[in-house]
């Protein structure tokens, strides 16, 4: 089993290597999940807006009608954009964290596009789908299983970001036995955060961005530990190789990873 304190460790070297690319690149991927808010609307406010502005209700239905649409129409711009934009960045942003963290630099914020010149787009748009549905569907049964499958999915991205052509049935397989007896262990590490994000919020809640490149550098680092503690996994570019029974490097590509129960 992994140790928090020596992930954290480790993530706290290595941010200090390139903190500030680092920093750039998760404020660059905030502002840009920022757009989802803007296809947001407050229904409530709008239909009072419109209760209150005038004294024609006879028009009532007719923008009722206008505000629902227009309510529909935001939301679904808002799903693609984090289909389709969002969903791919978050792979780029860890992508951005396992090579500079192998290469001992930052290796350019503008690895947050990886997912778009990477010539599998649409094998990380499916995947991260897919992982969007099943935790929405994962939530609708009960909360519980909802935040349990969110762990389990918690390393989809990181998969990702070194096999980008990856078949869904081995990422999903992958993730889970990566995850088999670690969730708990890391829901312990987010909670050890809990100081730092209570320091950020009292800094208005700015700190908070200045704690981000430490905690996404620390959690690399369970990423590096968990994608070295399974067999018959292709790790790709990240200056580590996992290595079969014989002692040789696997560094084939994906001949289709079977879960091991």
């Amino acid at each position: 089993m992994w140790s928090i304190g020596e992930v954290k460790r480790r993530g706290w070297r290595q941010i200090g290597l390139y903190y500030w690319p680092a920093f750039l690149l998760l404020l660059i991927f905030s502002l840009a999940s920022g757009l989802g808010e803007v296809f947001r609307v407050d229904i409530d406010s709008l239909i009072e807006g419109i209760m209150e502005g005038g004294t024609f209700y006879g028009i009532w239905d007719m923008a009722a009608g206008l505000l629902l649409s227009f309510v529909a129409i935001s939301g679904l711009v808002g799903l693609l954009v984090r289909i389709f934009v969002l969903n791919p960045m978050e792979v780029g942003v860890y992508r951005f964290f396992m090579e500079s963290r192998a290469e001992g630099f930052s290796v350019g914020v503008s690895r947050i596009l990886y997912a778009f010149s990477s010539g599998s787009y649409g094998n990380i748009v499916k995947i991260m789908f897919f992982r969007d549905l099943f935790l929405f569907l994962w939530t609708l049964l009960l909360i519980i299983p909802g935040i349990v499958k969110s762990f389990e999915y918690r390393m989809i991205p990181y998969i990702l970001s070194e096999n980008p052509d990856a078949d869904m049935r081995d990422v999903f397989a992958l993730t889970k036995d990566m995850m088999r007896g670690s969730k708990f262990q890391l829901f312990l590490f987010d909670l050890s955060f809990l100081g730092w994000y209570l320091l950020g919020i009292l800094a208005c809640g700015i700190g908070l961005f200045f704690v981000a490149p430490y905690v996404s550098a620390a959690e690399a680092e369970v990423y590096a530990e968990l994608r070295n503690s399974v067999s018959g996994f292709p790790l790709r570019g990240f200056g580590e190789r996992n290595t079969d029974s014989s002692g040789e490097t696997e560094n084939e590509g994906w001949g289709g990873y079977e879960n091991q129960e």
